[in-house]
Parts: C-alpha cells; sequence; structure tokens
C-alpha cells in the first residue's frame, strides 16, 4: 500500500474495524480484470457505531458521519465501474 492509501482509512467505533472506501474500489477492479467482469452485487455495506443516547429525531437524523461513510463507497464503487 501506498501512504496515500494508508491515510484514506479511519477508525470505526469497533476497534478492529475501519473505514476503506478505496478498498471496495480495489476489490471491485480485482474481480473484474481476474474473471472477466462477471456481474457483482454488493448486498451489504455498512459501519458500525459506538452505542449512544440520541435525544431527539432531528439528532438522529442529522447523521453526517453515516452521510459520509455511504457517500465515500458509492463514489469509490462508481470509480470502480468507470
Amino acid at each position: 500500500l501506498s501512504t496515500n492509501q494508508i491515510s484514506f482509512y479511519n477508525q470505526a467505533a469497533s476497534e478492529w474495524l475501519y473505514v476503506v472506501p478505496w478498498g471496495i474500489r480495489r476489490t471491485l477492479n480485482y474481480i473484474a480484470t481476474r474473471y472477466r467482469n462477471p456481474k457483482i452485487y454488493v448486498t451489504e455495506n455498512g459501519m458500525d457505531e459506538e452505542d449512544s443516547e440520541i435525544s431527539t429525531l432531528s439528532d438522529a437524523l442529522n447523521d453526517t458521519k453515516r452521510v459520509g461513510y455511504f457517500k465515500g463507497y458509492i463514489a469509490a464503487v462508481a470509480q470502480a465501474i468507470r
């Protein structure tokens, strides 16, 4: 891994999980090259979060960390498709 790639991950709530959007891009590119572009279905992708008491619906809907997570992974999948 290059130092650029290493700097693009964040620690998830669990100490052994990381948020690594470029990892899905690399995996999809590898599968496409190795197996001559098979159909691929990503059936589950998500992030863990520390337990917290959310006091209001507004707080729950303002989930910028999860929105950023999905934006990063969707962008990485889009890069793999190109």
